[in-house]
């Protein structure tokens, strides 16, 4: 996993995940990074930085209070079952697709087949290979006002009152959502409406994520994933966000911010916010 703590790349998008310090104003955080944003852009291109600072400011105070992050983890929300076959030699493609069916058998038949993309082998013959693999997710940010609706955990539900049907039932919920999400057929609707690219980490984040585990969801964290310790952080009055910078190829998007600068443009430089975990995209 390639990681770096506070740059942006010449060519690639860099995401991180930081938490502001108690107090710390999340306007004043907006600003800054807005600023840091423009350090280095091109004087001959005021129109275009003006244009993008705009953008970046408005993406920034939407996505910071608005988006708010389903779970945390990588999520396996189902074993997909796929097959591939002989084809027929009136196929198009028929040379390819042979070329890789092919492939596959041999892969079967060496021992190597389950060693790609965690696929399972169901059966094989002479024409088919039927294999499983898993769908995962992870990073899903939600509109925070439509989170309750989605997982029916409502501000009334607290610690003193809740009962145990009320995590099983926002599991199956969420779980129920993201299965919807891997279907193409209705998929790339709802992917309209989620942002992996800019949201918050809160409370109902943690509650919700607990809520999976405790109705046996299979769910792999990184170190930073501590339920415990980012709990503790919210607690104590930080807010936890993860935002994306994109740079050069990557261009403009209404989920990140974009840069100026290549290698130049800092995100953290003056170490307002702890980063507690980076990553080039």
């Amino acid at each position: 996993m390639k990681t770096r703590n506070d740059f942006v790349s010449n060519s690639s998008s860099c995401s991180f995940v930081i938490a502001l310090p108690a107090g710390f104003s999340l306007n004043n955080f907006v600003e800054q990074t807005a600023r840091r944003c423009l350090r280095h852009a091109e004087p001959n291109g005021v129109e275009f930085s003006q244009k993008q600072d705009e953008l970046n400011r408005a993406v920034l105070n939407y996505h910071l209070r608005a988006s708010e992050l389903l779970f945390l983890g990588t999520l396996l929300v189902k074993e997909e079952v796929s097959s591939a076959r002989m084809p027929a030699e009136s196929e198009e493609d028929y040379e390819f697709k042979l070329n890789t069916f092919e492939q596959m058998k041999c892969s079967v038949l060496a021992g190597n087949f389950e060693k790609y993309a965690d696929r399972k082998l169901i059966s094989m013959s002479e024409d088919e290979i039927a294999y499983s693999y898993p769908i995962y997710a992870e990073g899903i940010g939600f509109p925070s006002l439509e989170m309750q609706n989605l997982t029916m955990h409502y501000p009334f539900i607290t610690a003193n009152n809740e009962k145990p049907e009320d995590k099983t039932r926002a599991a199956a919920n969420i779980m129920r959502f993201m299965k919807k999400i891997s279907e193409p057929e209705v998929g790339c609707e709802i992917w309209r409406i989620i942002n992996k690219d800019m949201y918050f980490i809160s409370k109902e984040t943690i509650w919700n994520t607990r809520a999976l585990l405790a109705n046996s969801a299979k769910i792999k964290f990184d170190e930073w994933e501590d339920l415990d310790a980012l709990e503790k952080r919210l607690d104590a009055g930080e807010r936890i966000f993860k935002i994306t910078q994109n740079n050069g190829g990557d261009g403009c998007s209404n989920t990140a911010i974009y840069g100026f600068g290549g290698w130049n443009t800092q995100f953290n430089s003056d170490k307002m916010a702890e980063v507690l975990y980076a990553e080039i995209l």
